[in-house]
This record gives C-alpha cells, sequence and structure tokens, in this order.
C-alpha cells in the first residue's frame, strides 16, 4: 500500500515498471484475494490489474485530498470514488460497494450490580464505524443474550448517552461518536430456566440501528477497572453469575461453585490448600493440578478428604514450593538471576481441581471471606535478594492463582485530598532486607507508560508500612510545580538513589500493587484546573492514575465544520487542521458545553 501511495510523486520510468512487476506477481496470485479488500483498496488494485495507471492516479490523488469517506447511498452504499459507474474504465460498481468497512465498534466502560443483586448495568460506547452520530437521535441501540446451548436469546434496550471520549478513542479525526454511549440494564432473573439457576454462558452482543444500518457485534474488554474485571454476584448460596471476557469479548457465565478455598498455609516446604468440595458423596480421589501460565510445568497434588455435611465435604492439598521454581533456579543459594517478568507476577500459575466421577474440570473459587496470602519462600529457594514469595491470590473472576515472585509493595489505602494531594500508604514485606542506606534512600517513583518520563516522591517508613503524598496536578520539577502530562502514570517502588549507585548494580523497580479489601474501590477521581485525574486498578489490582486532557470535551474529536453552507460542485483544495496537539485555552470555547443537544455539524454529515 505503501508503494501505491507515493506512485503519483514518481517518475513515469518508475510508474510503468511498477504496473509490470504487479500483475506479475498478481498473475500468480489467488484472483479472489483483491475481492477480500476494502472498497477503498480493492478499487486502487483492480485499476492496477487492468493496467489503467491515468486513472489510478488520479484516484489516488483524490484519496489525498482527505475529509470522510464519501459515500453514496441508494439501496446499497458506495464509495464515491471517481469513475464510480464509468463503464468504459471496465471497473464493475460492486468493486465501489461498501459493507465490512461499516463494522460495529462496541466497547464496555463500566459493569456495575444493584444493591439487591438482580440488575446488572453495562455501560459503555458502540457505534457504527464511518457514521457520523453527533445527535442523540442518530442511532437506537439494544442489548442481546444468547445461550447457544439452551437456544434462548434476551432482550433489553439500551438509553443512548454523550459519551465524547467513544470519538477521542476512535484514534481519527473524520466522524463523530459523541451520541455513541449506551447504558442498559439486565434483569439477571431472566436467565433462569423455569424459575431454576442452569449452568451455562451467554453472549453478550450489542446491536445498533444507524441512518439505516443495523450491526450487531460483541462488546470489547475496557482498560481498566470494572471495564476490565467486572465484579460477580452470587445469586445462590452456591450460585454466582460472572461476567468474563474470552477471547476479547463480553460473556455472562452462569456458575455453580463446586469447589471453594477456604484456607492457605505454609507449611516446611509445602503450601497446604484447604477447602470445601460440593458434590454428592465423598469421593474416593481427587486432585488439585497447578499449570503454569506460561505452559511450562505442571504439578498434582493429591486431596484428602475430610467428613463435611449433606452434599458436600472438605479437602486439603500440598503442594511442594519446589514446584513453583523454575528449574534454572537449582542453584538458586548462588545468587541465580530470574527474568525481570517474573519479578513482576510473570511466574503464575492457574489451578483446576479434578474428582472422581466428573469429566467437567473445576476451577477451584476463593471464599468472599477468604484473604490474600503472601509467605516468603524458604531460604533454599530463595535467590540473591533474598525477597522471593509465594503468593495465594483472588483474581478478578474469583479464581485461585499462585504466584512466586518477588516480594511488591501493596497499597492498603489511596486517598484524595481536598487541596488535590494524594496519600498512599501500603507495606513492604520484603524492607527487612533493605539495607540502612536502601532503606533511607527508597521512594516512589510515577512513571509515564508513553514516554517514560519520572517524578520522584519521598517515602516516609514505620516499620514495613510506607507512606507517601503527592500532588498530580503540582508536581515538583526542576521547572516549578507543574501538572502530570495526559496519559497513563504507573507507580513504582525504588529501593537505590540512582545517582550514586553504579549502573550495574541497580535494583530494578517494583511494581506497586492494591490489597484485595481496596481493588472494589476503585476508580477515584479527582478534578483540578479543568482537568480530570482517575485513580484506576489496572489489571485488576495494579495501581496507576489516568491522567485526562485538559482540553474540554466539546473540544475534542473531529474538527468542527459547519454543513449549512452550500456545497461547492467541484473539488476543493485541501484544508490544514491544526493537530490536537496544539490547542490552547485561546481556542477552547469559553465556557464548556453541555451534553444536552451537540449542535456541531461535522464533515460529511449530510453525505452518511
Amino acid at each position: 500500500m505503501l508503494h501505491l501511495k507515493v506512485l503519483p510523486d514518481a517518475d513515469e520510468e518508475y510508474q510503468q515498471a511498477f504496473m509490470g512487476w504487479v500483475n506479475e506477481f498478481l498473475d500468480e496470485a489467488d484472483p479472489t484475494i483483491i475481492d477480500e479488500l476494502p472498497a477503498d483498496a480493492r478499487v486502487k488494485w483492480l485499476l492496477v490489474r487492468e493496467g489503467r495507471l491515468p486513472e489510478l492516479l488520479e484516484v489516488i490523488r483524490f484519496e489525498r485530498r482527505g475529509g470522510p469517506m464519501p459515500v453514496q447511498r441508494r439501496f446499497r452504499r458506495y464509495l464515491k470514488y471517481p469513475y464510480l459507474g464509468d463503464r468504459e474504465v471496465g471497473l464493475d460498481k460492486k468493486a465501489y460497494r461498501l459493507d465490512k468497512e461499516f463494522s460495529l465498534h462496541g466497547s464496555l466502560d463500566a459493569a456495575r450490580w444493584s444493591a439487591n443483586g438482580q440488575l446488572l448495568s453495562l455501560s459503555g460506547s458502540a457505534y457504527v464505524r464511518f457514521i457520523n452520530v453527533h445527535k442523540k437521535h442518530m442511532s437506537v441501540k439494544a442489548i442481546a443474550l444468547r445461550n447457544k446451548k439452551q437456544g434462548r436469546m434476551v432482550l433489553t434496550t439500551a438509553k443512548t448517552t454523550y459519551a465524547p471520549q467513544a470519538t477521542e478513542q476512535s484514534n481519527q479525526n473524520r466522524y463523530c461518536y459523541d451520541w455513541a454511549g449506551f447504558e442498559a440494564k439486565i434483569d439477571i432473573t431472566r436467565l433462569k430456566r423455569k424459575g431454576q439457576w442452569v449452568e451455562g454462558t451467554w453472549d453478550v452482543a450489542a446491536g445498533v440501528l444507524s441512518r439505516g444500518l443495523f450491526r450487531y457485534r460483541g462488546i470489547d474488554r475496557g482498560s481498566a477497572g470494572s471495564a476490565a474485571n467486572p465484579p460477580y454476584r452470587y445469586v445462590d448460596k452456591n450460585t454466582r453469575v460472572l461476567p468474563v471476557f474470552l477471547q476479547g469479548k463480553l460473556k455472562l457465565r452462569v456458575e455453580i461453585v463446586r469447589c471453594r478455598i477456604t484456607g492457605h498455609r505454609v507449611s516446611g516446604d509445602h503450601l497446604e490448600l484447604s477447602g470445601v468440595y460440593l458434590g454428592p458423596k465423598v469421593p474416593e480421589w481427587g486432585k488439585l493440578r497447578v499449570t503454569s501460565m506460561s505452559g511450562t510445568g505442571q504439578h498434582e497434588a493429591w486431596a484428602h478428604f475430610g467428613a463435611g455435611g449433606d452434599g458436600w465435604c472438605t479437602f486439603t492439598a500440598r503442594i511442594p514450593l519446589r514446584v513453583l521454581i523454575p528449574g534454572h533456579r537449582a542453584d538458586a543459594q548462588a545468587g541465580a538471576d530470574v527474568p525481570q517478568s517474573w519479578n513482576m507476577g510473570g511466574n503464575g500459575w492457574k489451578t483446576t481441581f479434578h474428582v472422581e466421577g466428573r469429566k467437567m474440570t473445576i476451577y477451584p473459587v476463593v471464599a468472599e471471606e477468604t484473604p490474600d496470602g503472601h509467605y516468603r519462600m524458604p531460604a533454599a529457594l530463595q535467590t540473591g535478594e533474598g525477597d522471593r514469595e509465594v503468593v495465594v491470590h483472588r483474581n478478578g473472576s474469583g479464581y485461585l492463582v499462585v504466584f512466586e515472585r518477588a516480594t511488591l509493595p501493596m497499597a492498603s489505602d489511596v486517598t484524595w485530598g481536598e487541596d488535590g494531594s494524594l496519600e498512599v500508604t501500603g507495606r513492604y514485606l520484603a524492607a527487612d532486607r533493605l539495607s540502612a542506606r536502601e532503606y533511607r534512600d527508597a521512594h516512589l517513583v510515577v512513571r509515564s507508560r508513553a514516554h517514560g518520563a519520572e517524578r520522584t516522591v519521598p517515602l516516609h517508613w514505620d516499620g514495613t508500612a510506607f507512606r507517601a503524598v503527592l500532588a498530580p496536578a503540582a508536581m515538583r520539577t526542576l521547572a516549578g510545580e507543574i501538572p502530570l502530562a495526559a496519559g497513563r502514570w504507573d507507580f513504582f517502588l525504588r529501593r537505590q538513589d540512582l545517582s550514586s549507585v553504579a549502573r550495574e548494580d541497580r535494583l530494578e523497580d517494583l511494581m506497586v500493587k492494591i490489597e484485595q479489601s481496596l481493588v472494589e474501590s476503585f476508580p477515584q477521581d479527582y478534578e483540578a484546573n479543568e482537568r480530570r485525574y482517575e485513580l484506576q486498578a489496572e489489571a485488576y489490582d495494579r495501581l496507576s492514575v489516568l491522567v485526562h486532557s485538559a482540553m474540554p470535551d466539546g473540544a475534542r474529536g473531529p474538527t468542527v465544520r459547519s454543513c449549512c453552507a452550500p456545497r461547492p460542485t467541484r473539488p476543493r483544495a485541501a484544508r490544514t487542521y491544526a493537530p490536537r496537539s496544539s490547542w490552547t485555552p485561546s481556542r477552547a470555547p469559553s465556557t464548556p458545553t453541555a451534553p444536552a443537544p451537540c449542535t456541531r455539524n461535522w464533515c460529511a454529515g449530510a453525505s452518511n
């Protein structure tokens, strides 16, 4: 495609050579390969195939003028490019037909449960690409749940909401999707069959009717918080409804919890897990299997069952800590190193439970009242730094996972002050492994994920507990107090003063995680000087702050242009627009506009 874009700038000799060589290649390719391309690319490659160089150059120059995708609407939508319907050129009108281009984009912004647990509220954005929705009435939305196994479908209406972030996050500046937002409340009791909960997975899809086109598609995963890890809810004693993302699409799983982990401890060189198994009888055998998330290891620990009650029994399983250690760590006492990703949790293990008489895999769920466990590895299994630990963790879906990693700092409380200060308190259980100098020099680092810029924050220690106070809207730098730039910023614990340590002696920064009991309190917002700071739990339990743009919602997205003026009949010269990064307060509206009827008219609003 790059060669096509620059073809008008090349000399005649190159253009003729390009047409010849490309057609020699296409002679050996599948003839249908061009038909599978999007319409804009299909037209150009068909012109190449027909040897229509002058027409090809004119189409490319037409594209260079920019602007929204030109569309001709009758019974079907066609790409309104030069030579549409011109039989002398030899291209069938079907080559210009638009279909796959008008695909649906839908993503989740938040998922919340009602107080009684019967309503699941989903909010997000859904729009048909290349079709403006700058007014509320321009699209109608609905949410559909389908259970293929049961052959059932549940429909619920969705309210259209104002969501200017949909335009901003679409990574384009031609179309307005400001009214692409939706809110839907799903009555979970409608998933019952004849009044009973039945295990199964329901596909969740958003349907959008916009400008006469109807499209439906699964809902994509959001970036953080409940949009990435929606909360589950118990709807019965041993039954829960779990929103989960499978292959990036939202599903609703009705699940009977048959294995629940109720306790854990380290005994000697073993990790002991105890729990409850729900079944018609006490099994004769059972085993807990741990499998490396990287797929490189697996171990099975036999479960020992004990008496319980009617329809359930207790069990314990012991996992040797050594099986959680990679093979090359056999010489750990000599100070063997580990990959950096394993320090941050890359060395994780998922768990499954297998019992006599049941072929289906059971995934152990950690009981609600059971906290995470952090246990220091025995000396024989430590590295040179001596800070390795085994973590028994409940992930965002409630399932049991085990990590062997470096001890990470855990935030136990975060609080926004009225003056915009952010106080972070937590604990670092390996603080006793720090030298006196490292303990004194340790500090918090706030790092931009986009460009790597860093801001340092001093720490106040009290044994293994720490406290840090920062002001994201006024961070201290050599240039004075300035706010954090727009984008995502991560929190790390740095145990050294890098200016006094040789490069080869530097310790890696440790990611700040969030205590399990604190995760549900996110996100937490603060607004200062017309800029919003959103503290988020990313990847379920990773502390980060998302700094939103200082540009008001009404000033983001496509360039505003009135479509009420007469439309010229001849091609206009290409216009040049200032990039978004060049926005200044003087260019913004004097007062923020309310999300009520949008008065902006967008490019090609009439043609679409």
